[in-house]
């Protein structure tokens, strides 16, 4: 699966990591990702891929429609920072303006579920 910057930068938002982290996990050099989320280069195939693994093995899923899930770690570790209740399921959008939406489902008092949505990032673009 090839993904996009935006699926990038809000899969690092869900997990809390920094360019370096991200990095670190997959093998790929930080100027790479860093241009790579700046949409100044495409990742080559066995980056991206490198890249998909890094976020599969702590829980990230990508969907067909730029839908990022934060959900169980592939190898059952728990995969570091993660909501508390690893059966609920982190959703992310991104709108046009590059900001980035988390939904949490939870269980409300009435035992209905919900979600909780708040802005996790914001990143400006200059326009010229």
């Amino acid at each position: 699966m090839r993904i996009i910057s935006k699926q990038s930068r809000a899969a690092r938002s869900l997990l809390k990591w920094n360019i370096n982290d991200l990095a670190t996990r997959s093998g790929v050099p930080q100027r790479r990702l860093d241009q790579f989320e700046k949409n100044v280069l495409h990742l080559v195939k066995g980056e991206n891929d490198a890249v998909v693994s890094a976020f599969k093995k702590v829980g990230i899923q990508f969907k067909d429609n730029f839908e990022v899930i934060l959900s169980e770690a592939q190898d059952g570790s728990g995969g570091g920072k993660r909501p508390v209740n690893v059966k609920e399921h982190m959703r992310v959008t991104i709108n046009p303006d590059n900001e980035i939406f988390a939904s949490i489902p939870y269980q409300n008092a009435e035992d209905k579920e919900e979600n909780i949505t708040e802005k996790v990032y914001y990143r400006h673009v200059p326009t010229d």
